[in-house]
Parts: C-alpha cells; structure tokens; sequence
C-alpha cells in the first residue's frame, strides 16, 4: 500500500454563491465521503487550508503568499493510501467536489 494526496484546487465554495441548504448538501456529502474513506481504513488525514500565508523564499526572504490570484490556488488536501495509483484515482472519482 502506497499513501496518495488528493489537492484540491479552487478554494472552498463561496458562501454567497450558496443558499444555507445547498451549503449543507454540499457538506454532507463531503462528510459522507470521508467517511467512507474512514470505514474502508484508506483515510489517513486532510484538512482545508487557510486562504493567507507566508512564503519563505530561497534567499530568506519572507514575503505575503500565497495569493487568491493565482489560477493554481489549493483548497485543502486528502491523503489516502491504496494499492495503486490507478486505484487512487477511481477512487478520486467519487469525491464530491
């Protein structure tokens, strides 16, 4: 077995752009999925990610980071393990976001 990291890029859905109750389905099928993870015994941890930061540049230098801007922007993570890569991405698929 091999661990894999799901990154998920696009940060979380804007409160706006959802009413209170599309919000919640929205989470309870993300709860519902690792939860599934967990029962099968492949979830090993995740967690979203804060929208500010610092960037620890390689000269030493400490800048403001990372940016919303960017098209790039991770949201949070998952990791797995699985047999396979390929494994890992069918079960990548069933992910709700």
């Amino acid at each position: 077995m091999t661990d894999y990291l799901f990154l998920f890029k696009g940060g979380r859905p804007s409160e706006s752009s959802l009413s209170p109750e599309e919000m919640q389905q929205h989470m309870d099928k993300w709860f519902s999925w690792i939860a599934a993870l967990r029962d099968q015994g492949i979830y090993k941890g995740g967690e979203p990610l804060e929208d500010g930061g610092l960037i620890v540049n390689s000269d030493q230098t400490i800048t403001d980071g990372p940016f919303p801007e960017t098209k790039e922007m991770i949201g949070g993570y998952v990791m797995i393990t699985s047999k396979s890569a390929e494994a890992a991405s069918e079960i990548a698929k069933d992910c709700p976001v």
